[in-house]
């Protein structure tokens, strides 16, 4: 399902892909993911947020993203982002998962997710726009090369 009224600049790395890259944020914070949003998209990315890992696997199962922009804490619901990392991997093994984190205690479920497959670069909290969109188009750049 591709939205034609997704915006129209399109990002240098996804420019190379030809396409301009599908991004799904999944965090419980919604300012941060309405800041996170409209920065990514100002770069030329078509994205969708989630509220939940619940949410996010709904919109997994019937939409296709390039990569996912996953928070490793929830503060309701029954996953935290170790969790939600393993069942996004096994509904879209192939699909990129950039952790996110504020909290110094979860380094151990985060260093578990790299090693299980989740892009070896995280974002902390707080973060500048420009070191999340360098750390996007870096992860996509990749995958490009790999695909």
């Amino acid at each position: 399902m591709w939205d034609s009224s997704a915006p129209k600049a399109v990002n240098p790395a996804s420019r190379k892909a030809g396409t301009r890259a599908r991004i799904l944020i999944v965090d419980d914070e919604e300012t941060l993911r309405d800041v996170w949003q409209e920065a990514l998209t100002e770069e030329g990315y078509w994205v969708e947020t989630a509220e939940s890992p619940e949410a996010a696997l709904g919109k997994l199962d019937k939409e296709r993203f390039d990569l996912v922009l996953l928070d490793e804490v929830f503060k309701a619901g029954p996953f935290d982002g170790l969790d939600a990392f393993r069942q996004i991997k096994r509904l879209c093994s192939s699909l990129p998962v950039i952790m996110m984190t504020g909290y110094p205690d979860v380094e151990e479920n985060i260093a578990r997710a790299i090693k299980e497959g989740a892009y070896r670069q995280v974002i902390r909290k707080p973060s500048t726009v420009a070191e999340i969109t360098r750390i996007v188009s870096e992860c996509l750049a990749e995958r490009s090369r790999e695909e």
